[in-house]
């Protein structure tokens, strides 16, 4: 019950700015399970006038009739209007909240989920609650209301037939309860199938070039047809168990059915009940009792949104980043480590009781063996990380901020590897700057030496590139990434071997611009080639025992070169 309880308080926090468009399709479902309720009087009246040739009755319950026809059409145009467009607000908006949830979420705890698992939660499990809300519920409604108003109506006619179809009725839910449990861990099974299904086909759509290299096609196939058939599985074995509940809610329906068509028939030979009663008992024992199968046949619903909860809820309960209120706008900020420690095992460091201090507006370079801790470094100065232990400052000689996810607008970031968005080449740049200028994104563009090109292309900086910089050479759009870090203006630039897929002339052509750029950032620059050292103020090491060397870069490149 604590659990059911958790989950609506869940549905109700999270759908405040919907009450209104899920109130009226709730009103509109009442009219329409009463209205059909008023039918079955109707046409017992109108066969029973049509019986005793009453004309003037007959004429009046035939107006009725199609009046109250006339009327549910209507209704079930509108709710469907409702329905369709409740089902997109309510879907978007979910999923726009919890888009800004996850951004909120500390990197490290969220970056253990695959990016597919956190589409199908965005998608498949939203789509389910959008469900619950837009329809599972409606009808919920719709069928209490059709169930009190159907049996008052048969108490009036009939009182004894009104109690067996009341006593019938529940059987369906004891029915649907017994499976309830098990159809629950169907559910669960399948959608965390329908996410690993999602995630794979992800990785195998962006990885497509090196299954071609590797001719892997076939094996990519096999793996996921095993990963569908995994799903598959699952999916049967719920339709197994819903066809066997289904066959035995049917039983509970046609028994009562049959005792109302038992009664009408043997009423009618006895002469003590009209055709007409027999038509509203039929209608109204199907009314009485099929709320009672309505519900339990919502009951798969219920569970599949119950599920769906649960995957949302654990994405939300991840712990949140923590934000200042304020930060002060640094022109420049040096970045302060103090006994940081970090570990991804247990006492298994990265960094180990690091100490360092780096100066306002200069220029570092961070290098070492692969896998020792670099990218994990920018990480920590970026608040993606958390240390195990100690603490890491930026600001300048006046102030400091200890690092968390508000002092990260200080920091422009250029990662490893394409990160470049489907769409323009002015829209990427600007997204280091909304507000920027043509001029502006052109000159961010001369800086990192990738004007030259862009020139050239037939729309410029207008031109359409595809997801992950398709069209583009890697050099170019490195080039294009650092221009977007360079536009942003922040007095701290961190570049994970950003100019990596650059020749050497053009590479020292970039860090010479970004040293000389008006706003003077702070730069940290990762990085296996010796070219990019010759300019920087300073070089430190990472080996296994951690920090274990900061020297002179004009100097230690001179060594390397003559060594």
């Amino acid at each position: 019950m604590k659990e059911i309880l958790i989950k609506v308080s869940w549905l109700k926090e999270h759908t405040k700015g919907f009450v209104l468009v899920l109130t009226l399709p709730l009103i509109l479902e009442v009219i329409l399970s009463v209205s059909s309720v008023a039918m079955a009087i109707i046409s017992k009246n109108l066969i029973d006038a049509a019986e005793n040739k009453d004309k003037a009755l007959l004429i009046t319950y035939v107006g009725l009739f199609i009046g109250s026809i006339i009327i549910q059409l209507v209704l079930d145009g509108i709710l469907l209007y409702i329905r369709t467009h409740n089902t997109e607000l309510i879907s978007n908006k979910l999923r726009e909240n919890l888009l800004m949830r996850v951004n909120e979420k500390q990197w490290g705890k969220l970056s253990r989920y695959h990016s597919g698992d956190i589409s199908t939660r965005m998608t498949s499990d939203i789509g389910n609650i959008t469900s619950i809300l837009v329809n599972t519920i409606p009808d919920i409604v719709s069928l209490a209301a059709s169930l009190i108003a159907s049996f008052f109506a048969l108490l009036l006619l009939k009182p004894s037939l009104a109690m067996i179809a009341f006593i019938l009725g529940p059987i369906s839910l004891i029915l649907s309860r017994l499976y309830a449990r098990k159809l629950k861990k169907f559910n669960a099974n399948i959608q965390n199938s329908e996410s690993s299904c999602r995630s794979f086909l992800q990785e195998a759509i962006q990885n497509i070039t090196i299954i071609k290299t590797f001719c892997l096609e076939q094996f990519i196939n096999g793996e996921f047809k095993k990963l569908q058939d995994k799903k598959y599985r699952f999916v049967m074995g719920r339709g197994r168990m819903t066809i066997v509940s289904n066959s035995a809610l049917s039983i509970s329906y046609w028994v009562g059915y049959a005792i109302a068509f038992a009664w009408g028939a043997v009423g009618i030979f006895n002469g003590s009940e009209t055709f007409g009663a027999l038509t509203a008992f039929i209608q109204l024992i199907n009314k009485v009792q099929g709320p009672f199968t309505g519900l339990a046949y919502s009951l798969p619903q219920l569970i599949s949104s119950s599920t769906s909860i649960e995957r949302i809820m654990e994405l939300e309960n991840l712990e949140k980043e923590i934000k200042l209120d304020e930060i002060a706008d640094f022109t420049s900020v040096g970045i302060r480590f103090e006994n940081v420690s970090f570990f991804y095992e247990e006492n298994k460091y990265i960094v180990n009781d690091a100490s360092l201090q780096i100066e306002e507006g200069e220029t570092v370079a961070l290098i070492g063996p692969s896998g020792k801790g670099k990218t994990t470094l920018i990480r920590l100065i970026m608040g993606l990380l958390k240390p195990n232990s100690g603490t890491i400052y930026v600001g300048d000689k006046e102030k400091e901020f200890q690092i968390c996810a508000s002092t990260r607008k200080l920091i422009s970031y250029v990662p490893q590897g394409n990160t470049l968005f489907s769409g323009t080449i002015i829209e990427n740049i600007r997204m280091g700057c909304e507000e920027a200028s043509k001029d502006e994104v052109i000159e961010a563009l001369r800086s990192a030496c990738a004007w030259d090109f862009i020139k050239d292309l037939k729309n410029g900086i207008y031109t359409t590139i595809g997801e992950r910089g398709i069209g583009l050479s890697e050099g170019q759009a490195q080039r294009i990434a650092i221009a977007r870090a360079i536009i942003h203006k922040t007095p701290i630039l961190l570049l994970d071997e950003a100019t990596s897929a650059l020749d050497a002339q053009t590479e020292i052509q970039v860090l010479n611009n970004i040293q000389n750029l008006d706003y003077k950032p702070t730069c940290i620059i990762i990085t296996h080639r010796n070219t990019a050292l010759k300019i920087c103020d300073r070089v430190i090491t990472l080996e296994t025992e951690g920090i274990v060397e900061i020297g002179n870069l004009n100097y230690q490149a001179s060594n390397e070169e003559t060594g």
